[in-house]
């Protein structure tokens, strides 16, 4: 090893050294303050940090909307109408929320279901909740206990999902899936699907054992901005088993295909 490269080493050596103790050292009396910027505000002291939820910006707060999903009618001669609809409040990472799923049918009653529900975030994209449903229709009225999770997976699939526990037809599951393809800026094709499964019998609201209905439905929206819109599009509903006998016995359709308009919009 040549006597030049040891001596490049021993200066490389006493630069870093002195480069330590600079950073090391205390800054100089009348420097400019790192931390003016923020009034003096750090992490631990900041009043938005008041529940102790560490990096979360607005934990404090409280806030309030309304989401109406769906409010459409068919437009062929059935001429009957649906809502989905949730109201919430609270913050980041709780709320509460009230949530309903309405249908009309011309010449009967209102038929549906609504809950109230408490959410907590778990991650990012994912929430539990918990909570009460009560559902009616012309025959009968039931309330249950709800647990379950809604988010948004992988591939920007929304997920909504619900353990029902009710005074009869033992437990239930209901399952809500939807995706939506951003055709342009404005114009939107949303992919809904929704099931239900129990796992006993109601009469009353004519739903068997097993997976008793679900629907699949395509709307095609048109954004006049990201809070209202206006769409049109096609629901498929069907039911099988006993549910679909129990429908039959009463009078209604095991099978039904709507043709839909409506709007969506949000505050």
């Amino acid at each position: 090893m040549s006597i030049r490269w040891v001596g490049m080493r021993i200066m490389v050596l006493f630069f870093l050294a002195g480069s330590g103790a600079v950073l090391a050292a205390s800054p100089p009396a009348g420097s400019r303050d790192p931390h003016a910027w923020n009034d003096g505000y750090a992490l631990h002291d900041d009043p938005l940090q008041a529940d102790g939820v560490h990096g979360n910006p607005h934990p404090a707060q409280r806030f309030r909307g309304l989401r109406v999903e769906r409010l459409e009618s068919s437009v062929d001669k059935q001429g009957d109408g649906a809502a989905e609809f949730s109201a919430w409040w609270g913050g980041d990472w709780r709320r509460w929320s009230v949530n309903a799923d309405l249908d009309q049918a011309p010449g009967e009653p209102l038929e549906g279901d609504a809950g109230l529900l408490y959410g907590v975030a778990v991650s990012p994209f994912w929430d539990v909740k918990g909570g009460l449903r009560r559902a009616w229709t012309s025959h009968g009225e039931r309330t249950w206990m709800v647990i379950g999770m809604q988010g948004l997976a992988p591939y920007w699939f929304e997920i909504n999902a619900e353990l029902r526990f009710g005074e009869s037809a033992g437990a239930g599951v209901n399952l809500e899936i939807t995706y939506e393809l951003l055709l342009t800026q404005r114009v939107v094709l949303q992919a809904r699907g929704e099931a239900n499964a129990w796992t006993g019998t109601d009469r009353q609201l004519a739903s068997g054992r097993g997976i008793s209905d679900g629907n699949v439905g395509l709307r095609l929206r048109y954004e006049f901005s990201r809070q209202f819109g206006l769409y049109a599009g096609v629901e498929h509903s069907t039911s099988w088993g006993t549910t679909a006998r129990l429908r039959r016995d009463s009078g209604a359709h095991a099978k039904t295909t709507r043709w839909i308009g409506g709007l969506r919009f949000w505050f």
